[in-house]
């Protein structure tokens, strides 16, 4: 992989990729993981009751990117959150998901 003076790579097609990967922050990339997991856990969900669980982990996804890079304290909380739910998720007899705004937890907005 070759990079610029400017320090970025200058990849093109799928080793682009593999530069993007190569970028991501250790959290950036448990949160990743975490969604594709929901996701995963979405596919095993009955076809029809599929797509509002789809459109509920993409929300609540969405609303945690409002979070600050900055705020450990309140993306930690959320990965543990998260993976709490994805074991609740995944659950065979869970029929519905009832969702809370990423701004009702505990933590405070440092």
């Amino acid at each position: 992989l070759a990079s610029t003076r400017s320090g970025t790579c200058s990849c093109v097609g799928a080793l682009a990729q593999v530069c993007n990967m190569a970028r991501r922050s250790g959290v950036q990339k448990q949160v990743l993981a975490l969604y594709r997991s929901f996701l995963v856990a979405a596919r095993q969900k009955p076809e029809l009751d599929r797509q509002p669980w789809i459109e509920t982990i993409r929300s609540a996804f969405k609303d945690g990117a409002q979070v600050k890079r900055n705020n450990f304290k309140k993306i930690e909380y959320l990965l543990r959150q998260g993976n709490k739910r994805l074991q609740t998720f995944k659950d065979s007899s869970v029929k519905s998901m009832r969702t809370y705004g990423v701004n009702s937890s505990p933590v405070s907005k440092d």
